[in-house]
């Protein structure tokens, strides 16, 4: 799950523009009408929050994964000196 989060982002990371307006566009906004669209259909705010924590989960993950990396590569090699 690990590898996937990484390739996905910086696979998107990595696009040039205008095609990552465009990913963002059919990827992002239409899974959001979507998520919108069952919420008013079935009356359930759930679904937006479902939709909002996975979102959140797949960048964060990155990001952290990133920074968790740094990190280790920073500091964890400069104590050993």
């Amino acid at each position: 799950m690990r590898k996937f989060i990484v390739k996905t982002n910086e696979w998107y990371d990595n696009l040039k523009e205008p095609k990552r307006s465009i990913m963002f566009l059919v990827f992002i906004m239409s899974t959001l009408l979507i998520a919108q669209y069952f919420m008013v259909v079935c009356g359930n705010p759930w679904i937006f929050v479902g939709w909002t924590i996975v979102l959140i989960s797949w960048r964060m993950s990155y990001s952290w994964l990133k920074f968790t990396k740094w990190y280790k590569k920073t500091y964890e090699d400069s104590t050993r000196d």
